[in-house]
């Protein structure tokens, strides 16, 4: 037995028709029935009014545009177009002298049926009751007369006009219209429990931002709700306004998606078609026993009868077309697609060569140029896909030379897109040269200009008539002064921008004129934040219905998918006007301070004015709620009331804002979209007196709640991050959240400093450096610089310890800073969700996004140009102070290339007994017997002994403190200046009636061991040169050489004529022997003496000897010079020294 399947071959499509093309329109329709006629379709669907366009408007008032719909119908059936095929067309049509928007069945020459609009859009962009009627009378056919025209070319003199279905030989037909998809009692509902298996749908819908699946959603449910088959056909392309029909032609069986056409393309014609079951649409609608028991108390429709057979002849066997997913765009997508084949079609239908954009850098133009980057990259890929109609396009548009085609994008964009940068003084280089980038990686012919030329013009005009010069506000100007200057700026651009767009294809040698391009987004003018009749005056506006949240978005997805980075930077700054002076040469002016609202508040007052069709008191009231927690009633109250003020003082500029491409649906375009008044009385007294009371109701209402609790429960619920943004970074640990890193720094006392008032700030940092240079700095230098003396030198090798320490913090605190900066500003944000090195990426929401860019622009960009003057300022102090250091060392090096107390001197001398500076001294001897001689050595050594001049030499005798007790207990030239204590202390004692014995006694008291002070000074010196002949000895066995003996003897004989001459100065000059009651220690030490250690170390190196003998004041016999190495020796020599005065302990030594 034959099989009896069922099965359809149906075809809907996408048109680019544009209005009041009816040549155009015809052709484009003959192409898609040929297309589906050869896809082996018997059914043909096409868009709302696809024969005069959609958007003819007011033309449908004219009965010139009905003329001609029949006139192409005529030429459809003459050139035998529908033949064997159903064509379902869209047409206006005028029944019994009313006007309605209406479906027309053509077959074999014929008109099956004339089905009229139900239901008419009538809101936001649409206004179809100005021209069409509905039809009233449901389930109810008329006649209609032909125009005679048709009657002489069809035989008929009438055809079916009404609410009716057609009855094929094996299906059942009917038809609804675009807006009848989404009304509440939708037409196809009853159809379908009327018997209806296929449902077409031709539509005239535009696209908006995210719009597709609500569109997908009402088929895809439809149809799950009642079976059946959907035929979704709809327009493509710009008809001649501000909408851009997104096409998306698709078909849908029982709930699922069998065939979608593109949303965004280039191409005129799309034909999208599919086999049905029709056996499954039976089948499916008998399963439900609900829908079963509705459809059988169903009021029937009037069916119109044709003898045509819409399913596959008997015995063919043909598959039906399987379910697919539906396929969405991303909304940056959408951004880049929409208006980029907008554009293509108004550019190509309007003649022009291109396009002018004024880029200044910020966000809107640079979306703008990626735009048309975009639009030229899908205009290559249409021309390598082989799309006949865009290449003669594009190489009529072009100018390309006969026989040359598009190479790339970036080559087509070179001929179609001009942009230039109109720079004043008031611009920073950072937009300039992000315009600059921008323009170079799209391929845009680029000019930069300066027009202060101008502008400077146009103000001196004016001085020259009034006599008045004005100022700006910085400078001391008043407001009316400062908004003006930065108007004429704003309005000059656009003069010239509409210079360069008709001479520029002249420049290069090129015909025609170019579109200037406009770029100020929804936000923008819904606020009025924009001059009247500025570079955003424009010819048309691609991101005019596009809001600046969702550019900012596209701006981080252009950047990667359209292959122009510069947009990432561009994205990162914050939006400014730059028209107002910059400060430092940085910019202060920012749109969000101007406007006194964020971009995000603003796009929230759009949506709840426009969608949610709210007036100043119940925007109020919505927000109280919305932003409980974040802002207090009375906040709320201000922001509406500051939004509304200047929303009602700014409406007049909606009336020139350039034709823009409708995106969203809170557009306030006042000519075709948001219909009302621009005179308003901005203080909206009634209203803003209604809202302070309720904000003052609100205010109550909280305060009787907090003391209920009610604010605990809140905050508990904060806490769990179970409400507003909390929610959305979830995924992301708290202590990982840049929100939170930022109050965590605010909360840490030095990273806190940066946000402090900047005297509190200066006071703090002046206290840091103050505290280390009292603390560390100071101490540090001492032991080099002696303050009283040498006063500069200390206090810049303080100065430069404690800068470096005050730098170090400062860069601390900024890399804490800069890092949290980084975070709140990044569109995706790097945590770790264990602590095991398990990286994760968390992508931030538009709100989280917006709010940490906000805090990141507002809250951590000035805390880091605070912190980087700050290391600028102390880098330069430290540069200064070091260079000045490094300069006076240098200047007062001696000769020997040593720097000390002594470096005023003459060449140092090495006598037997000491190191000497003043070549008239030739021992050491000679200031001990001459008075005046050892005088004058002490004032031009200031007060101490030679070796004690030499920084090299002085560390060996232990250091600055050995030193400075040395010249007191020495007595050369008496009292040091700054050593007043310890003469007190014995002035003290005198004036107490202490005897000089006593006092003398009380001078020499032992210290540790036993050991008198000097002694602990000699034992360490005698130490230290031991130590260090023994290891030049080693060297010299080491490595061996003329060069390193002469050195080790010369080091000898130093260290140990120093040491000699240190204790022989000690010895009491009454006494030859010195007992002391120390235990274990009662040797003699005689003068002339040296330790018997070092004594014994001396032999060891060759000429050492000889050269001690020769100073003749150190014996050497034969068991001290076994007595090699053996530092005991050196201890109990020390121990018997002489002793006089006080000196340094051994702990000082050390």
């Amino acid at each position: 037995m034959a099989s009896q399947q069922r099965v359809a071959v149906l075809a809907t499509c996408n048109l680019d028709q544009w209005a009041m093309d009816f040549e155009g329109n015809l052709r484009r329709i003959q192409t898609s029935i040929a297309r589906a006629r050869a896809a082996g379709a018997r059914y043909r669907v096409g868009p709302e009014m696809e024969i005069p366009g959609y958007g003819c408007e007011d033309h449908f008032i004219e009965a010139d545009t009905v003329e001609h719909s029949w006139e192409c119908v005529a030429e459809l059936m003459r050139g035998g177009h529908t033949d064997g095929i159903v064509c379902d067309v869209g047409m206006p049509v005028i029944h019994r002298g009313v006007r309605y928007n209406c479906r027309v069945f053509l077959l074999n020459r014929s008109v099956l049926l004339i089905r009229p609009k139900l239901h008419l859009a009538n809101d936001g962009n649409y206004r179809e009751t100005r021209y069409f009627c509905t039809w009233k009378r449901r389930r109810h056919v008329e006649e209609h007369s032909l125009p005679q025209a048709l009657q002489q070319l069809t035989g008929q003199a009438g055809c079916p006009f009404g609410d009716a279905a057609l009855c094929f030989q094996d299906t059942v037909l009917a038809a609804e219209t675009c807006e009848e998809l989404f009304t509440p009692q939708a037409p196809h509902i009853g159809l379908a429990l009327a018997g209806v298996e296929i449902i077409s749908n031709g539509s005239g819908s535009h696209h908006q931002l995210r719009k597709l699946n609500q569109r997908l959603d009402l088929m895809l449910n439809g149809t799950a709700k009642s079976g059946g088959v959907y035929l979704y056909a709809n327009q493509k392309g710009c008809d001649g306004g501000r909408l851009y029909y997104d096409g998306c032609a698709s078909v849908v069986v029982n709930g699922q998606l069998v065939a979608q056409g593109s949303q965004f393309g280039l191409g005129e014609v799309e034909v999208v078609t599919a086999s049905v079951d029709l056996g499954e649409v039976v089948s499916y609608r008998g399963s439900v026993a609900s829908l079963q028991e509705q459809a059988s108390a169903a009021e029937p429709i009037p069916l119109v009868h044709v003898d045509f057979s819409l399913c596959s002849a008997q015995g063919s066997f043909t598959l039906p077309t399987p379910a697919r997913a539906p396929f969405y765009h991303l909304p940056e997508e959408e951004i880049a697609r929409g208006p980029a084949c907008w554009l293509w079609d108004y550019l190509r239908r309007s003649g022009a060569g291109g396009f002018l954009l004024p880029l200044s850098g910020g966000a809107d133009s640079s979306s703008v140029a990626a735009i048309v980057g975009c639009m030229c990259q899908m205009v290559c890929a249409a021309v390598e896909g082989g799309d006949e109609e865009v290449l003669a396009d594009a190489v009529r548009v072009g100018q390309y030379k006969e026989g040359e085609r598009p190479r790339d994008a970036a080559e087509l964009a070179s001929r179609l897109l001009y942009s230039v940068y109109m720079g004043t003084e008031n611009s920073s280089s950072e937009t300039r040269e992000r315009a600059g980038q921008l323009a170079k990686q799209v391929g845009a012919h680029h000019l930069s200009v300066t027009i202060d030329s101008l502008v400077q013009a146009t103000i001196a005009l004016f001085s020259a008539i009034t006599g008045r010069m004005p100022r700006f506000r910085v400078h001391g100007g008043s407001p009316a002064e400062n908004l003006a200057l930065q108007n004429i700026q704003a309005r000059l651009r656009m003069v010239l921008a509409f210079l360069l767009a008709q001479l520029m294809p002249w420049v290069r040698g090129r015909s025609g004129f170019l579109l200037v391009l406009g770029s100020a987004n929804v936000d923008e003018g819904l606020r009025g934040y924009l001059t009247k009749y500025d570079c955003s005056s424009a010819d048309i506006n691609p991101i005019g219905g596009i809001s600046k949240a969702d550019l900012r978005r596209f701006l981080v997805w252009g950047a990667e998918h359209l292959g122009y980075p510069a947009l990432a930077d561009v994205e990162g700054a914050p939006p400014t006007a730059e028209l107002e002076p910059l400060r430092n040469g940085a910019v202060a002016q920012t749109d969000e301070q101007d406007m006194g609202m964020t971009y995000e508040e603003l796009g929230v007052y759009g949506r709840l004015r426009k969608i949610s069709r709210c007036g100043p008191l119940g925007m109020f009231r919505t927000l109280l709620g919305q932003w409980r927690g974040r802002y207090t009633p009375a906040q709320v109250a201000e922001k509406v009331k500051h939004f509304f003020k200047y929303y009602a003082i700014n409406r007049h500029k909606a009336t020139t804002l350039t034709p823009a491409y409708h995106a969203e649906s809170y557009s306030p375009d006042d000519n075709r979209f948001d219909h009302r008044q621009f005179l308003y009385n901005f203080r909206w007294p009634w209203q803003f007196r209604r809202i302070d009371e309720v904000a003052q109701q609100a205010e109550q209402a909280l305060h009787a709640e907090r003391q209920a609790g009610g604010l605990l429960v809140a905050a508990a619920a904060r806490k769990e991050g179970s409400t507003g943004l909390n929610r959305l970074e979830a995924p992301v640990p708290r202590e990982q959240r840049p929100v939170n890193e930022l109050q965590q720094l605010k909360d840490t006392p030095l990273l806190a400093w940066a946000t402090l008032e900047l005297p509190q700030y200066v006071q703090r940092m002046a206290i840091l450096y103050g505290g280390v240079l009292l603390a560390l700095g100071g101490p540090i230098a001492a032991q080099t610089f002696e303050p009283r003396d040498q006063p500069l030198e200390f206090f810049l090798s303080a100065s430069t310890g404690s800068l470096l320490v005050v730098a170090v913090a400062a860069l601390r605190i900024f890399l804490a800073w800069k890092y949290v900066g980084d975070r709140l500003l990044t569109a995706s944000l790097e945590y770790e969700e264990t602590g095991w090195y398990d990286g994760q990426v968390f992508v931030k929401p538009p709100e989280v996004l917006t709010r940490d860019r906000l805090l990141g622009t507002y809250e951590v960009k000035p805390v880091l140009a605070r912190l980087r003057s700050t290391l600028q300022g102390v880098g330069l102090g430290l540069a200064a102070t070091a260079v000045t250091l490094a300069v006076l060392i240098n200047g007062q090096l001696d000769a020997d290339g040593a720097y000390g107390r002594g470096s005023a001197r003459k060449l140092s001398q090495i006598t037997p007994d000491g190191i000497l500076y003043s070549s008239s001294i030739k021992s050491m001897n000679e200031l001990i017997n001459d008075d005046e001689a050892a005088e004058r050595e002490a004032q031009a050594q200031n007060g101490v002994p030679g070796y004690c001049g030499d920084r090299y030499f002085k560390a060996f005798a232990g250091g600055e403190r050995v030193c400075e007790k040395v010249a007191e207990s020495v007595g050369l030239g008496g009292e040091k200046p700054g050593r007043a204590r310890r003469t007190k202390r014995s002035s003290k004692r005198s004036s107490k009636g202490e005897e000089p014995a006593q006092a003398h006694a009380d001078s020499v008291k032992t210290d540790r061991g036993g050991l008198s002070r000097p002694h602990n000074v000699a034992q360490g010196m005698a130490d230290k040169y031991l130590h260090y002949v023994r290891e030049q000895l080693e060297h010299v066995r080491a490595e061996g050489g003329k060069e390193l003996e002469d050195e080790a003897h010369f080091l000898a004989e130093a260290m140990l004529i120093g040491a000699q001459s240190y204790m022989k100065m000690e010895e009491p000059a009454d006494s030859d022997t010195l007992k002391t009651d120390s235990p274990g220690v009662g040797e003699t030490q005689h003068p002339g003496d040296a330790p018997p250690g070092v004594a014994a170390a001396v032999p060891e190196a060759p000429g050492v000897a000889e050269a001690m003998a020769k100073g003749g004041k150190v014996p050497l016999g034969t068991a001290e010079q076994a007595a090699v190495s053996e530092a005991p020796g050196v201890a109990e020599a020390a121990a018997g020294a002489a002793e006089m005065g006080e000196g340094a302990s051994v702990q000082e030594v050390e």
